[in-house]
């Protein structure tokens, strides 16, 4: 048994980001999924610090992680809500992997995704269609 320390200690998050971190290298994930990760969840522990909240993962509550996305919900769009939840996520289940937390201290156990409303897509209409293919007709350069 080796007498140096953990790279972990006692669960605390952000030492377990950067775990995180270099395991989502080690996976070979693309930069921009290892920022967007990386992002949500250094968001979320320096939320946990500025309210005072534990930053051990095992005390970390669905509570926390709500009041978190309630937060980003007040601050952004939806989708950006429900994007850090989905990477926060990810972090809760690599920790649940990786033995740090257990499934009873799982926040997101028996959380939802905030909703994202459907963006409605105009359709253009046939006439308009028409219109814009006849402005293009022509053979020419000056004509199109």
């Amino acid at each position: 048994m080796s007498n140096q320390p953990s790279i972990e200690q006692d669960g605390d998050l952000t030492v377990n980001i950067q775990s995180f971190l270099r395991h989502l290298k080690a996976e070979n994930k693309s930069p921009a999924t290892i920022s967007t990760y990386i992002e949500a969840a250094n968001l979320f522990d320096e939320f946990l610090r500025v309210h005072g909240y534990t930053r051990l993962l095992a005390g970390i509550r669905a509570e926390h992680v709500e009041l978190f996305i309630t937060t980003q919900l007040d601050l952004h769009a939806a989708a950006t809500a429900a994007n850090r939840y989905r990477s926060l996520q990810s972090f809760f289940k690599w920790a649940l992997a990786e033995g740090e937390i257990e499934d009873a201290n799982d926040p997101f156990r028996n959380l939802k995704s905030p909703k994202v409303p459907e963006k409605i897509v105009r359709i253009v209409p046939e006439d308009e269609i028409r219109k814009l293919l006849k402005a293009c007709a022509g053979t020419g350069f000056q004509e199109r």
